[in-house]
């Protein structure tokens, strides 16, 4: 009976050990926080009705590699994206905490891809915001005053153009 109990403790411990142990490797493996949030992982958690308020929190606590150019938030826009939820991307994608570093050569705004959001129907704040964070190349001579209205760019964003900071 003794080695019979003796036995017993000796395969608990055992087995107790190895349980203790099979968290650390399934951590070690996966890492929390090691996801990158992308332009169609928010798109997936708005399709799969994740609340704004947990998305805004994980965009603003996750690293990411969001595709902010003219291009992709057209794309977010027409994906149905909430506007606050877009602006906390370009808010993210200029933070160097949480966006992942630049692989190419800064993107340059130009009169083409103002006229590209506004014909994709990017909210005017976006497209405000975007004009304000971006190193721009804007034609605003009177040859282009015309072009841009004849593209119905309204008049609060040819204004942003105006003042915007021009690319070195």
């Amino acid at each position: 009976m003794r080695s019979f109990v003796a036995r017993s403790r000796r395969v608990a411990l055992v087995s107790f050990a190895l349980a203790s142990l099979i968290p650390l490797s399934v951590s070690a493996q996966a890492p929390a926080g090691a996801e990158v949030l992308s332009n169609t992982s928010v798109v997936n958690m708005i399709t799969g009705k994740v609340s704004k308020d947990l998305i805004l929190t994980k965009i603003r606590n996750t690293k990411s590699a969001f595709d902010v150019t003219a291009s992709g938030l057209v794309r977010l826009h027409q994906s149905k994206v909430p506007q606050d939820v877009i602006l906390a991307m370009m808010g993210a994608a200029a933070d160097p905490k949480l966006a992942a570093p630049a692989t190419g050569p800064a993107e340059v705004l130009t009169n083409s891809e103002v006229v590209q959001m506004v014909m994709g129907q990017l909210p005017r704040p976006i497209i405000i915001e975007k004009i304000r964070v971006t190193k721009t190349r804007f034609d605003v001579t009177s040859d282009g005053l015309v072009s841009l209205q004849t593209n119905k760019v309204p008049d609060e964003i040819v204004k942003a153009m105006m003042v915007a900071p021009v690319a070195k």
